[in-house]
């Protein structure tokens, strides 16, 4: 009787994704940030790659459980009603205007550079050894949402490889499927996500004011980022906006003086993801940022 062998090998980079656990981020201030990834390309020609690069990503800061992640088919609306991004891929200076709209302090965007398939066999007496792997490289980067410019730019590859053995004509056939090709896109976001979530999570956190009437202003922020009935916050106005002269890039805004305080009184809207707060002193109007008060 002829016996069959196989045997599934995973590179290293596949086991780290496994296993991997979010590297403890940079200290941050304030409740939780909103972040989503708003574009990803395909350089490759493979259909899917991008999405598939998109979930995966979206997936790992989700399980970080230190963002709000906004759903991808919320950011594709603000892109289809906003016309960003039919010319072909989206650059910084879109993607940061999509970002405010969604009110995101984290913009990221991507490109899947590389993606395929690898086979190699060698024939023995009586015996055919082989190996197939699924390779991609996955490139990323966040946008500052004021100023367009590129604060972090990251590069993973990952691989799954898998090894077989078929004696006189006896064993597996190969084939791949959607985890072979997922794993391979988890191994290569597992060489970055780290530094990402780090990036993404130092700083303070910043709302801003979308509505003020009578007293009550309304934060675009609430139960769900991770604020408190009862806190204090202090609004103030963005500065002009600072122009480079050379490139003509924006800058930022310097942060002005503190215009008034306010307290979050209830939560409302989607996901109690909204805020009343009292103005307690000052003025607050429509656009001013908060913070929370120290």
């Amino acid at each position: 009787m002829f016996r069959k062998t196989v045997v599934f090998t995973v590179v290293a980079a596949l086991l780290a994704a496994l296993t991997w656990e979010p590297a403890p981020a940079l200290q941050s201030s304030g409740p939780k940030k909103r972040v989503g990834v708003v574009s990803f390309v395909d350089k490759t020609g493979h259909p899917g790659v991008a999405e598939a690069a998109i979930d995966v990503l979206t997936t790992e800061l989700v399980k970080s459980g230190k963002f709000i992640v906004i759903e991808r088919a919320e950011i594709e609306q603000v892109l289809k009603e906003q016309a960003l991004g039919q010319s072909g891929a989206i650059n910084p200076a879109t993607a940061a205007q999509a970002g405010k709209i969604l009110g995101l302090q984290g913009i990221i965007v991507g490109t899947v550079s590389m993606f395929g398939h690898q086979k190699a066999t060698s024939a023995y007496p009586f015996v055919t050894a082989g190996k197939l792997a699924s390779v991609v490289t996955v490139d990323v980067r966040i946008i500052d949402s004021e100023t367009a410019q590129v604060l972090q730019a990251e590069s993973g590859t990952g691989a799954v490889e898998i090894k077989a053995t078929n004696v006189l004509g006896f064993g597996p056939t190969y084939k791949y499927d959607e985890t072979i090709d997922g794993g391979a896109f988890r191994a290569a976001v597992t060489q970055f996500i780290g530094n990402l979530i780090n990036q993404l999570s130092s700083g303070e956190w910043t709302g801003r004011v979308v509505a003020s009437s009578a007293g009550v202003a309304t934060i675009n922020a609430g139960e769900k980022t991770g604020l408190q009935v009862g806190q204090e916050l202090a609004a103030f106005a963005l500065g002009e906006e600072m122009i480079d002269p050379d490139t003509g890039v924006s800058l930022g805004r310097e942060e002005g003086a503190i215009k008034g305080l306010c307290q979050i009184t209830q939560f409302f809207g989607k996901d109690n993801d909204l805020s009343k707060c009292k103005i307690k002193s000052g003025a607050l109007d429509k656009q001013d940022a908060v913070k929370i008060k120290q």
